[in-house]
């Protein structure tokens, strides 16, 4: 009986081994992965499962998006890619390598890429978006009621010059921005992002420099859109002498609805209105001193938060 007893305790005492021996690879398994994606996110690049792998060698791109079924995750190589594509479906884009090494460069008077479609969820991940030249969205430009997720992306050198948005275009759906930057983009209104009509928005941890517009270096925002803004940055504004780094319009049935949250504008005036303004709020943002008293501008944070 006891001879029986000692052998049990020795399973046991076994199996206890072993179930801690599985655990603790498990756990360093874990750790390492985290790692590795960490590190992944720090250097620019992205790691994420690929349904489908393209190299930079001309229209395979297009080819590739042609042949993607609905929800597709595209992952792509480094190298520069000829886009000025029209998205007709669900897709997921990712630059493998981040924005730096992969470009989708614009052939000229067409967008970069271009969403209409309705219903349909896009996310663009670790690309830079440059050289489009349109009449709206030089970049990206998007009417569709859909779902439009961009993050750690770049949009540099893009035009928009009859209508506006050099870097993005958005007039319905849902946009969300996360650690993107524009630079260096043209367009009549909005140099950076021209925000229409019915556009729900959400910009968090970007970046807006030397863009260039009459109406709105950084920004443009008209009727009905709805945007938050937050933890972003915007400088060297170019355009008129007095350039504007926001305008902010409504019109008789409708008025926009602006929130910057901790955000820096470093130069540059506000425009809201002036026949019908926007409802624009500041919290616990730095602005230049001539917003203060602006009409239709509110700021919980107080004068101190003013840029001499």
């Amino acid at each position: 009986m006891s001879n029986a007893v000692g052998t049990n305790g020795l399973r046991i005492t076994a199996l206890a081994f072993a179930a801690a021996l599985v655990g603790g690879m498990l756990a360093a398994s874990t750790a390492a992965l985290a790692g590795a994606l960490a590190g992944a996110r720090a250097r620019g690049k992205t790691m994420v499962a690929c349904d489908i792998h393209i190299a930079a060698d001309g229209a395979g791109l297009a080819d590739a998006i042609e042949k993607a079924p609905a929800g597709a995750r595209l992952c792509l190589g480094p190298g520069v890619y000829v886009a000025g594509l029209q998205l007709t479906k669900s897709l997921t884009l990712v630059g493998t390598q981040g924005a730096d090494k992969t470009v989708l460069k614009g052939p000229g008077h067409v967008p970069v890429l271009r969403v209409d479609d309705d219903g349909l969820a896009i996310r663009l991940e670790g690309l830079t978006l440059q050289g489009g030249d349109a009449d709206a969205g030089g970049g990206l430009r998007t009417s569709g009621r859909g779902k439009i997720q961009v993050a750690d992306c770049r949009f540099t050198g893009n035009n928009a010059g009859m209508i506006g948005g050099g870097g993005i275009y958005a007039s319905a759906g849902l946009l969300s921005l996360e650690r993107c930057t524009f630079d260096h983009n043209r367009g009549r209104q909005g140099g950076g992002v021209f925000l229409d009509a019915v556009v729900h928005a959400d910009l968090t941890r970007c970046t807006f420099d030397a863009n260039e517009s009459a109406q709105g270096a950084s920004l443009r925002i008209t009727e009905a859109v709805e945007v938050t803004v937050k933890i972003s940055t915007f400088r060297g504004h170019r355009g008129a002498p007095d350039v504007a780094a926001f305008v902010v319009s409504g019109t008789r049935s409708r008025i926009p609805h602006v929130t910057l949250d901790h955000c820096t504008v470093e130069d540059g005036s506000i425009v809201n209105g002036p026949e019908i303004p926007g409802d624009v709020r500041l919290k616990s943002s730095k602005v230049p001193a001539s917003w203060n008293g602006h009409p239709g501008v509110s700021d919980a944070s107080g004068p101190a938060h003013r840029h001499p």
